[in-house]
């Protein structure tokens, strides 16, 4: 996995394990805690469902969802 891709997944699991939030973060937020561009969190992002860590839906605000604490999903793989 790219260090990039790996510290998105990271903040994800951060972001959960450790926050009172409601909500996923937008991938403004992704960018700005991860120091990166938006287009680059949002390319880290695609990867990250590719790989099946995250469920991601596209064009929806605040459209990701975290899979089994960030552990690849054992469905299809």
């Amino acid at each position: 996995m790219h260090p990039t891709t790996k510290s998105v997944l990271d903040y994800l699991r951060h972001r959960r394990a450790n926050g009172p939030f409601p909500y996923p973060p937008t991938l403004d937020e992704i960018a700005d805690s991860v120091h990166i561009s938006r287009s680059t969190a949002s390319y880290h992002v695609g990867r990250l469902a590719e790989l099946g860590y995250i469920r991601h839906v596209p064009r929806i605000a605040r459209g990701i969802v975290l899979l089994d604490n960030g552990e690849i999903e054992h469905g299809d793989r």
